[in-house]
């Protein structure tokens, strides 16, 4: 199987009254079908003139029901996992990325080899200093691969 994953939105928190969804998704193409979707896709970008990579936003309703269409005749499947973020609180948000990261060391022991707690230690740092976007990006991602598998 092929799974191809993509984002849509910035994974920020909007100013008060505005909107933002913000998603992760997983196109999974079985494998003795993917000749057949990378074919029949080819041959809708050349009915619409399109070369190129096509961006989702760009496509009219019609255009999105003929992708659809496609990828159902192949017997693929999609996943997505999405967040408004305009209903998330930054503080939250920080308090359970610190949480999550913390994770990372509790159960590693003071007996560990050095190695291993240098490394843990260092992905600890890495995810406290990553930028809250991306972060719930990642939380996005693991949740979807979850689903997906």
């Amino acid at each position: 199987m092929h799974i191809f994953i993509d984002e849509s939105g910035n994974f920020v928190v909007p100013a008060t009254g505005q909107r933002n969804l913000s998603c992760v998704g997983a196109l999974v193409v079985p494998e003795a079908k993917l000749q057949e979707v990378t074919r029949r896709f080819d041959a809708v970008k050349r009915e619409w003139g399109v070369t190129g990579e096509i961006k989702g936003s760009s496509l009219d309703e019609l255009q999105v029901n003929a992708v659809i269409n496609a990828l159902i005749l192949c017997d693929c499947l999609f996943f997505i996992t999405a967040t408004e973020m305009s209903v998330n609180d930054v503080t939250a948000m920080n308090a359970y990325q610190k949480t999550q990261a913390e994770y990372l060391t509790d159960g590693v022991p003071n007996t560990a080899h050095p190695e291993l707690r240098k490394q843990v230690t260092a992905l600890r740092a890495d995810f406290e200093r990553m930028p809250s976007q991306l972060f719930i990006q990642t939380v996005l991602l693991t949740d979807l691969l979850k689903k997906s598998h």
